[in-house]
């Protein structure tokens, strides 16, 4: 069974379980989106257990795989992997959560004893290399697997046509949630800065805006941004998202921490060069430097740099461009994405 989000897919958890569900045969999908509605919101937590502890009565021995973030949500999915354990399931937990290191140092002696504790009940599922080397570290007597994450690589695909002129205006594109911690403060003080360089470069930032809008627009404006900085905020269509990136020249994702983001994979096999932070699994994602470049986060002028360096220098950003595709197709296109969690869950090919 597997449990997490069902679509639309777009970004995050939603779109790893849908393509679980186009790619896996004879799996049990769980919803676990929360209901709308207080009394209904109160109570989901019990239902979800409820759900779990059924299945796992009815199916003696089974595997259950679910997705773990910080915070609450990892307490909550460590009471999932208790109850799995109990009636004898074999229990995957998948973490996804960037934040996880920030979260796990905060807690006291007792709440990193009751989290290793948790894990060595479950399979600790990384999603590169880098994050498995963490969980190995921090929960070294828990088995820790990998599994690769996944584009669909022939929906995202480079636009046919590219730009001729050199002096025509540069896109920037920027996908993910609108708030300060995803390094969108930093994107409005480096295209300041930026602005003093070029003029012929625009910053759209697309995603749920979970910051005051109001505040956010008037930053925008007393930095003199409105010229060049769109808030476009969220899309509800895969179509629309793939026609942002395509009509991109160069991604940037600057977030102060990251999991494995699903928007820089989308980004890679669009063929755009990227501008991304050194947190989490960022620079695997990049293959440490080969597929863009690389700034430490919270740096408005590594940010400004690296756009400069890019809008100066077409050739090179058109030779990342077909790395960067190149990569997505050779490492994370969703046969290799489907086949890690096969592997994982130990499932017999089709």
């Amino acid at each position: 069974m597997i449990i997490g989000p069902q679509p639309p897919a777009i970004g995050g958890i939603a779109s790893i379980v849908y393509l679980l569900r186009e790619g896996l045969e004879g799996i049990d999908f769980v919803d676990s989106s929360k209901p709308t509605g207080r009394l209904k919101s109160i109570f989901h937590p019990f239902f979800m257990i409820s759900q779990l502890f059924q299945y796992c009565l009815k199916n003696k021995g089974c595997k259950v795989l679910f997705f773990s973030s910080a915070n609450r949500s990892f307490w909550e999915k460590s009471v999932w992997a208790l109850v799995g354990r109990v009636f004898g399931a074999r229990v995957y937990m998948v973490m996804v959560d960037g934040n996880f290191p920030e979260f796990y140092s905060s807690l006291s002696p007792l709440g990193k004893y009751l989290a290793r504790f948790v894990t060595a009940k479950a399979t600790v599922v990384g999603q590169s290399k880098s994050w498995g080397e963490f969980f190995n570290k921090i929960f070294p007597k828990s088995k820790i697997k990998l599994i690769t994450g996944g584009v669909d690589t022939e929906f995202f695909a480079p636009k046919v046509t590219s730009k001729i002129s050199p002096d025509e205006t540069i896109n920037v594109l920027y996908v993910g949630w609108i708030i300060k911690e995803k390094g969108i403060h930093d994107i409005l003080a480096a295209s300041e800065i930026l602005l003093k360089r070029h003029t012929n470069f625009k910053i759209d930032l697309v995603g749920p805006i979970y910051c005051d809008k109001d505040e956010l627009m008037e930053l925008i404006e007393k930095l003199g941004l409105k010229e060049v900085v769109t808030v476009t905020g969220p899309i509800h269509s895969r179509e629309e998202l793939r026609y942002m990136y395509c009509s991109a020249d160069i991604f940037l994702f600057p977030s102060h921490y990251e999991g494995f983001p699903m928007a820089l994979l989308e980004a890679i096999s669009c063929g755009l060069p990227c501008v991304g932070s050194d947190a989490g699994g960022i620079p695997d994602i990049l293959d440490e430097g080969q597929c863009g470049q690389i700034i430490k986060s919270h740096s408005p002028a590594a940010i400004s740099d690296a756009l400069s360096f890019f809008i100066e220098n077409k050739d090179i950003r058109l030779n990342i461009a077909k790395l960067s595709r190149q990569r997505a197709i050779l490492n994370y296109s969703n046969t290799i994405s489907v086949d890690s969690y096969r592997k994982l869950l130990e499932l017999e090919a089709d």
